[in-house]
């Protein structure tokens, strides 16, 4: 592996894996030796436990880090970076985020495409605005990926109200804001350990569903003006933040809101001040302060996917790239076929038994 950035970590998660492990043990789709196999990073953990996968299973591998933390601007990979990647290693597959090397590789590097094997797609993307001269499967089948985004998204703000705040959530009041089906598992969470959940919902059938669930149904100046946390699952202008009473905190479940709530705090704030990695201070003139946990920083492993998330993750894309390889796809945009995505969950699902952990 020609990255020294791959440490003990993506080892240990590997091990707590047993679908995974499986998969890797009993490999039995195209051969991965010697394949030059270029992974984009992108924080979060997964893309460094594939990295080792595709390395076990004999492929070179190459990481090409791209941070989107605030205050990491000296780990953007930028378009000229990205450019001399490509043309250096020269890779037979791409492992890409948004189609972000593949729009470089084929505007800026043409030369690169004609090498190229294929492109697996690990996120959610539109129609790419190219010309495809490569074949791109877009490893995430929609029932999947819609799965395991509910998983992440409840993670990430629990984990930023939880650690990023060092909250006892025990008896304390949150407003959920949104109840479609991330909200729905953000509030049954909340719920399960304690919390008193108040839901600010504007579809009245969604809102009657969150009554019906046992949670607490309010106007939105009501629920944001009698909690002490806030999540943000949905639209930001559902709720006027600077509302908030004084010491509230709010937190999102996607760093996409995070950006809108961060530029209205600015608009109005008198100062503002880190606290400490991934909670902010705001100071909005009036002697109200805000903590906000979502600039995308925080304590170590704040923000990381879990292992079975994960591990569902790597897995999808390990079989995507056999079925592209083994499939001969023609240039453009493919599927993942959706036999592959029962796949892994019935090996998951097989896992889970075996350990009595189902």
């Amino acid at each position: 592996m020609t990255d020294t950035a791959m440490a003990v970590h993506p080892d240990w998660r590997i091990e707590q894996m047993p679908a995974l492990r499986e998969l890797l043990a009993q490999w039995g789709g195209v051969p991965m030796h010697d394949r030059k196999a270029l992974v984009l990073v992108e924080p979060g953990g997964a893309d460094l436990v594939l990295a080792r996968a595709l390395g076990e299973l004999g492929s070179e591998v190459h990481l090409a880090h791209r941070s989107t933390a605030a205050g990491d601007d000296e780990n953007l990979l930028g378009q000229a970076e990205a450019e001399a990647l490509l043309r250096e290693f020269a890779p037979d597959l791409l492992f890409d985020h948004d189609g972000f090397l593949t729009r470089i590789a084929h505007r800026a590097a043409p030369d690169v495409t004609g090498a190229l094997l294929g492109v697996v797609n690990r996120t959610d993307s539109a129609p790419l605005d190219i010309r495809l001269e490569v074949p791109v499967l877009e490893a995430h089948p929609p029932r999947m990926f819609a799965l395991l985004h509910l998983a992440e998204a409840r993670q990430r703000a629990l984990w930023q109200v939880m650690a990023c705040a060092d909250l006892q959530p025990a008896g304390r009041r949150v407003a959920v804001v949104g109840f479609g089906a991330v909200g729905r598992m953000v509030a049954g969470y909340c719920t399960a350990m304690g919390m008193r959940v108040v839901v600010v919902e504007p579809d009245p059938v969604e809102a009657l569903g969150a009554h019906f669930q046992g949670h607490e149904v309010r106007s939105r100046d009501a629920a944001v003006t009698e909690s002490s946390v806030v999540i943000f699952t949905g639209r930001p202008s559902l709720v006027d933040i600077t509302s908030l009473p004084d010491g509230s905190l709010a937190a999102v479940v996607d760093p996409r809101l995070a950006e809108q709530i961060v530029h209205g705090l600015d608009g109005v704030c008198a100062t503002r001040r880190h606290v400490r990695p991934g909670l902010t201070e705001y100071e909005l003139g009036r002697g109200t302060r805000i903590y906000f946990a979502g600039d995308g920083t925080g304590p170590p492993g704040v923000g990381e996917q879990t292992t079975e998330v994960t591990e569902l993750q790597v897995a999808l894309a390990l079989l995507g790239a056999d079925h592209l390889l083994a499939e001969g796809h023609n240039p453009g945009q493919h599927e993942l076929p959706r036999a592959l995505g029962d796949r892994v969950a019935a090996m998951k699902l097989m896992r889970l038994a075996e350990t009595r952990r189902l």
